[in-house]
């Protein structure tokens, strides 16, 4: 009886995840992260004889069986107790569970410097962008933050061992101050800050500003701003915040990208209930080009209550507008109008974005006013040919052509627009930056 017992149980065990595929028996949390969705195809002669539909449905079934996150996490976690081992891609775990980035990392030991002349060359240029921008009014300004690695040091693992060299940071600090560039250093001022703040300025288990840290931020952003525009932008103050010990935004987003079973313990998080004073105050219209730091500022909506309709050029490649839907590619903005529609620009990039700063931005408006954009043409001419290049060789690979063919007659579009999307799509993955 016991033997009948225990091979039943086998058997729900090992039907168990069938069962749950086919109706979803019991509540389970979705992974986070970036990730595609395979999809079934469903049978037909043809896919099968050309093996697509085995291929296609192998993963689909792979990524699809039931409890498959379960079982993500549950090997997540193992891997995290017992060997202190990240399962995500770039996470680096600290003393005590804090989480870091491997960029942050190597941006503070100084692993990723770049040298000083390169530093100095961008720095000349941005200087004349600067001074070109004064005469039409306009105002040009350098934001730098730290990153989490600069911000916590103490909680960085033991291995791997480096040696700490000249950083980024330091050298365009050094550089910066020696010109009239307007330059905020938030990396100083946070850290002075880390002593005497009431509530945590970064996260334990997030990779960016705290949502308290980043208000702040942005009350020293509107005064900078207020003090070089010669005017008083609106006031941001925080009159009380409210105590959560489950993070809220992007306080955790290093460890839901972990897809762990069990949360990491943590300190309590405080989130600001802010007061903005608007009486007589003036709000400049502003271009900020940045990294993802930016969004706790941007996306809060806390920009569009200190800038006029601000806009923010994510890594200065997409760029967003208040108020419009979706949002811009390069190619797709006139550069001098964009830049000169502005009061101020700000130039925004935590310590370890500077290995790339303003992510061309720079070197496009130097090119732009001290070259005519000759430059910029260049390259625009080399990217469209490019993208020419890699449409031809994706309608002469028989089989990526066939399945574009077969998705533009199931949407009702022409094929040669879903050929440029994957030609342009393509390219960017192979000149991305971040």
């Amino acid at each position: 009886m016991i033997k009948k017992i225990l091979f039943g149980l086998l058997l729900l065990f090992l039907f168990l995840p069938i069962l749950q595929q086919a109706f979803h028996l019991f509540k389970t949390k979705e992974l986070s992260g970036e990730f595609t969705k395979a999809h079934s195809e469903p049978f037909s002669m043809k896919a099968w004889m050309d093996g697509s539909y085995q291929k296609t449905n192998e993963k689909y079934l792979n990524e699809n069986f039931g409890f498959r996150s379960t079982c993500v996490r549950i090997n997540n976690q193992l891997a995290f107790n017992l060997y202190q081992e990240a399962r995500a891609i770039n996470v680096i775990i600290g003393k005590q569970n804090y989480l870091y980035g491997d960029g942050y990392v190597n941006a503070y030991y100084g692993n990723d410097f770049i040298g000083q002349e390169k530093v100095a060359e961008t720095v000349r240029k941005l200087k004349f962008v600067r001074d070109t921008l004064r005469k039409k009014n306009i105002d040009l300004m350098v934001m730098i933050v730290p990153g989490k690695a600069l911000f916590f040091p103490e909680f960085l693992p033991d291995e791997p061992h480096y040696e700490k060299k000249i950083t980024n940071y330091e050298s365009y600090k050094q550089q910066l101050e020696k010109t009239n560039i307007p330059f905020l250093d938030m990396c100083s001022y946070l850290l002075k800050l880390k002593k005497t703040s009431p509530y945590p300025l970064y996260p334990k288990t997030g990779i960016h500003w705290s949502l308290y840290g980043a208000e702040i931020a942005v009350d020293s952003l509107a005064r900078f701003v207020g003090k070089l525009r010669d005017t008083v932008l609106p006031k941001v103050t925080i009159p009380r915040v409210r105590l959560n010990k489950n993070p809220e935004g992007s306080d955790d987003d290093v460890e839901k990208g972990m897809n762990l079973f069990f949360q990491i313990p943590k300190f309590i998080m405080a989130y600001p209930l802010v007061d903005i004073d608007f009486k007589n105050t003036y709000t400049p219209h502003a271009l900020i080009i940045g990294d993802s730091y930016v969004w706790n500022i941007y996306g809060s909506g806390r920009a569009a209550q200190i800038f006029n309709h601000p806009h923010f050029w994510y890594y200065y490649k997409d760029l967003y507008k208040v108020g419009m839907e979706g949002t811009l590619r390069n190619e797709n903005v006139d550069l001098k109008k964009e830049i000169e529609e502005q009061e101020v620009i700000i130039l925004l990039a935590n310590d370890a974005r500077l290995v790339d700063f303003s992510e061309g931005f720079i070197d496009d408006a130097y090119d732009l006013y001290a070259n005519g954009g000759k430059g910029m043409q260049e390259k625009k001419e080399a990217r469209a040919k490019e993208i020419a290049k890699r449409m031809a060789d994706i309608k002469g690979d028989k089989e990526w052509f066939a399945n574009l063919k077969k998705e533009a007659d199931e949407k009702h579009v022409p094929v040669d627009s879903l050929v440029k999307v994957n030609a342009v799509y393509t390219y960017d993955m192979d000149h991305q930056k971040r």
